[in-house]
């Protein structure tokens, strides 16, 4: 049979083996998170890397704002465990970390901080505790300078005051005031490399939980660009926050219908793929990574499901192309032998008839008798004519 007919074939019993396993799909029900507990896995994961004075990590403020928001998130009701060593942990010890850590009314005097701890209180049902609202004073007094944006700040600094602000049901003129100088300030801007994903994954985010309208045409540029980010993007620990901020961001944007979404089906998938995610349930074993990715599902929590589909037809296509990858290496070194062998038969026929000219002008042949130096000719030169056809054809 012919070479590239062989190759063909294998080709085509490659896709035919996938598209075989992408239709036993069609028999394989979701899988739900309740059912699998691939969310309650990392969650326990997180939960158990508390520090005995109820941080996380080397103290990292953005790591306990994670791991908190996570439980809040997925967990509401359990605000108790025990931690990788046995001793007692849960949110009542950050908090208490948190009320000691509060000066002047913020963290570390840092507007993200402050935010998100505000917004993390709230998601928990702490809101009432007396740093909150502190917290919030301190967040309204900010406005003096625009919530950051007049010494420099990037525009998630004021989306997360903003979120804060209206989690924390702050008054109504303030809400609006923050809102209206973050609208400004997006309409002033340019989607460029400055306001990279994981600050306009913020924005959006904020822009919806502010009262803008999704169908709003301040939001479709936005959205367009994070999800072009994200269908072309590969997850990486470099980028993995920007994927989880343009993943939450499009989450609340698009409601109940994310899923249906080619770039959030798709992230879904490379997000769950066995490269990221550990047996023990973590992303990376890394706190921070960890605590990124089961916030940015938040919006899966009014689907309360996990598709099985994204990340199985990632891997079967994955399979697919190293198939297809390993064969065309082997073709490629078979084709290299093929050529090799015809150059070597060419020469070989070339002394032949350089023979034939030595036996009829000189009356000698190099190679012996001239009735098997034809034979020797017609061998040589049928093996390159024939070699060269499989290479060529």
């Amino acid at each position: 049979m012919d070479l590239f007919q062989d190759s063909l074939n294998e080709i085509e019993e490659i896709f035919e083996d996938l598209t075989n396993q992408i239709q036993s799909l069609e028999f394989t029900k979701n899988i739900h998170d309740e059912h699998e507990g691939y969310i309650l896995k990392a969650l326990s994961w997180i939960q158990s890397q508390q520090n005995l004075d109820g941080t996380w990590g080397l103290g990292s403020m953005i790591d306990i704002i994670l791991a908190l928001q996570a439980t809040g998130i997925w967990t509401p009701n359990s605000k108790e465990w025990l931690t990788k060593v046995g001793n007692p942990g849960g949110v009542a010890l950050s908090f208490g970390w948190l009320e000691e850590s509060q000066k002047n009314g913020c963290w570390d005097n840092n507007l993200w901080d402050t935010a998100a701890i505000i917004q993390t209180a709230c998601i928990l049902g702490e809101h009432n505790r007396p740093m909150v609202g502190r917290g919030v004073e301190w967040l309204i007094s900010r406005s003096k300078d625009n919530w950051g944006l007049d010494k420099r700040l990037g525009l998630h600094y004021i989306s997360q005051s903003l979120m804060a602000l209206v989690m924390a049901d702050a008054p109504a003129d303030i809400i609006k005031d923050c809102r209206g100088v973050l609208i400004q300030r997006v309409r002033a801007s340019e989607l460029d490399n400055f306001h990279t994903p994981y600050i306009w994954g913020q924005v959006l985010e904020a822009l919806i939980v502010g009262g803008v309208n999704p169908a709003d045409k301040l939001i479709q540029p936005i959205s367009n660009y994070l999800k072009d980010y994200l269908t072309k993007v590969d997850v990486s620990i470099a980028n993995f926050m920007h994927i989880c901020a343009s993943f939450k961001g499009l989450g609340i944007s698009l409601g109940a219908s994310n899923l249906d979404e080619p770039a959030m089906q798709i992230t879904l998938g490379k997000m769950f793929h066995p490269t990221r995610i550990r047996d023990d349930g973590s992303w990376y074993r890394d706190i921070t990574m960890t605590g990124w990715a089961l916030v940015s599902m938040k919006n899966l929590k009014s689907v309360r499901k996990i598709e099985s589909y994204p990340y199985q037809l990632y891997n079967m296509v994955e399979d697919s192309r190293g198939k297809v990858e390993n064969y065309v290496t082997a073709r490629l070194i078979l084709k290299r032998s093929l050529l090799f062998n015809s150059i070597v038969f060419t020469l070989l026929a070339m002394i032949s008839i350089l023979a034939i000219y030595f036996n009829v002008y000189y009356g000698f042949s190099p190679l012996g008798n001239s009735n098997f130096l034809y034979l020797v000719i017609g061998l040589f030169i049928s093996g390159t004519l024939y070699f060269g056809r499989k290479i060529f054809y």
